[in-house]
């Protein structure tokens, strides 16, 4: 079975943030600069200047850019140490670009400024969710921790299954750290900012995301789109009008209703990885043997390492599952990233994988320290046992 880098390379080919982000601005180039302004252009993404221009059209600085022409001064450095044929043609496109640079830039900020408020907003719902999600199963396994502490007592007795139990205590410590990072990284404020930190972290839910806004957009423009109306369409997306909606539970109508926006979503809900995340919890459940394997073999599927066999601690955690439910875990959940949707008019893509991460995620950290703690009392009991045994034999043979 392909893993999840090995799906996107053999179906779609490579498909990352920097390529998604370099479309967007090829496709925006073509509306806006002239065809010998689009050569130069294309050169200076292709050696990288991609993240640097998203910044100044993110930050909405395209002004005290044109003026200080900090990345044009690099790129026109760059175009004269570069070969005669390329250096001459540089140079004549250079003279002509200011004004197309300017054009390109104040019409990328308007569109990437409402998508970005979109991007914060969701992304910052994974976050609530997140932190919502280890409360949430810290009280679970709080309410579950003696009936836990009498099993892992029961199965350190069995040396085999202590040394079982231990192995699988790493392998939850890894399982942890890459379903958190999922959830967690990538994400800021800023679209292009979110882009640059999630190019280290192409793993996380919001370099996905991220990726797949930029395509669909790139995907219009190439289509035949006219920038004008994009820009017209996402004008009604406005920041002040998100916040009051999120802040407010949404309203009777559901939220925003922007044609486009919605389009836009769902079709990144029919795109990989999305795609592919309808049908990750169906294998995982035909791969696996109990709920915390198959949330490691969809981290697994996602960019983490795994998956993982959790015989023993996959029962424990069945304890506090109950607890979870009891708690209010899934309630709390679906406040949280339900009210964004209600306000945004939208389906948050992947929700459902992400549903399962935040829960077994934070269920896994939280029994680990119950367990670890069980097995370290162990050990430490076992060794002044052996104190003992050793400090009486001593004194048996001095006698």
């Amino acid at each position: 079975m392909l893993n999840y880098n090995e799906f996107l390379l053999e179906t779609y080919g490579q498909v990352t943030l920097e390529h998604s982000q370099k479309r967007f601005l090829l496709a925006l180039s073509e509306q806006t600069l002239q065809l010998e302004e689009q050569v130069l252009f294309k050169w200076i993404l292709e050696e990288g200047g991609a993240p640097a221009i998203l910044e100044v059209i993110s930050n909405n600085n395209w002004e005290a850019y044109v003026l200080q022409e900090s990345i044009m001064d690099k790129v026109k450095q760059r175009v004269e140490a570069a070969k005669e044929q390329i250096k001459d043609k540089g140079k004549k496109a250079l003279d002509s670009m200011s004004d197309g640079t300017k054009m390109l830039l104040k019409v990328g900020g308007n569109i990437l400024k409402p998508l970005g408020a979109v991007i914060q907003k969701i992304g910052e719902a994974v976050q609530k969710a997140w932190e919502k999600g280890k409360a949430m199963a810290q009280a679970a396994i709080e309410k579950a921790t003696e009936k836990i502490q009498e099993k892992v007592k029961n199965l350190i007795k069995d040396g085999e299954k202590k040394k079982a139990l231990t192995e699988e205590l790493g392998n939850l410590t890894k399982m942890a750290a890459d379903g958190a990072k999922f959830l967690t990284g990538g994400f800021t404020n800023s679209m292009a900012s979110a882009g640059q930190k999630a190019a280290t972290s192409n793993e996380s839910y919001m370099h996905f995301f991220a990726s797949a806004v930029y395509e669909q957009v790139a995907y219009s423009l190439e289509r035949g789109m006219p920038v004008k109306e994009l820009v017209e369409t996402l004008s009604a997306i406005r920041v002040e009008e998100i916040t009051a909606l999120l802040e407010g539970g949404g309203h009777e109508e559901g939220g925003l209703h922007i044609p486009f926006l919605s389009t836009l979503i769902n079709k990144i809900g029919h795109m990989p990885p999305f795609s592919y995340f309808h049908d990750l919890g169906h294998k995982a459940e035909k791969a696996t043997n109990n709920a915390l394997e198959r949330a490691s073999y969809i981290i697994s599927k996602v960019g983490g390492a795994g998956p993982y066999e959790f015989a023993l601690i996959g029962a424990l955690v069945g304890v506090a599952v109950g607890y979870y439910t009891e708690v209010g875990g899934k309630t709390a959940l679906k406040a949280v990233l339900h009210g964004v949707e209600h306000a945004l008019g939208v389906t948050i893509p992947g929700l459902g994988i992400v549903f399962s991460i935040i829960k077994y995620t934070g269920l896994a950290l939280a029994i680990h320290g119950v367990i670890k703690a069980v097995v370290g009392q162990g050990e430490k009991e076992g060794e002044e046992e052996q104190k003992t045994d050793q400090e009486g034999e001593k004194e048996t043979t001095t006698a």
